[in-house]
């Protein structure tokens, strides 16, 4: 999403999961905010579908957890899409790591 010319900066800040609530594919819903103010758009709770279709639109949704990381749409063997953090290359649980409500 580009405003005036500047990409807006979506943030995942909390997640909220379906039991047992022990992988990324248990992610149901995140919450988004936008950290370039003034926002255009307010913080509300988004579907993993919803992330994954502004993902795979070639936007970006990131993590703070000690330090900025990307979130990144996956794909499970059976076709199931997920969100996952990646730094250096590698997946990380920064998702799992959020608040939960």
């Amino acid at each position: 999403m580009e405003r005036d010319g500047r990409r807006s900066m979506l943030r995942i800040t909390h997640v909220h999961m379906s039991p047992p609530a022990t992988s990324h594919e248990h992610i149901q819903q995140v919450w988004v905010v936008d950290d370039m103010l003034p926002s255009s758009t307010p913080p509300r709770w988004w579907t993993v579908e919803e992330a994954v279709r502004h993902l795979r639109g070639g936007n970006k949704l990131y993590v703070v957890e000690g330090r900025q990381v990307e979130v990144q749409a996956r794909q499970t063997p059976s076709g199931h899409w997920f969100i996952q953090t990646a730094a250096d290359g590698r997946w990380q649980n920064n998702l799992l790591e959020l608040p939960r409500m």
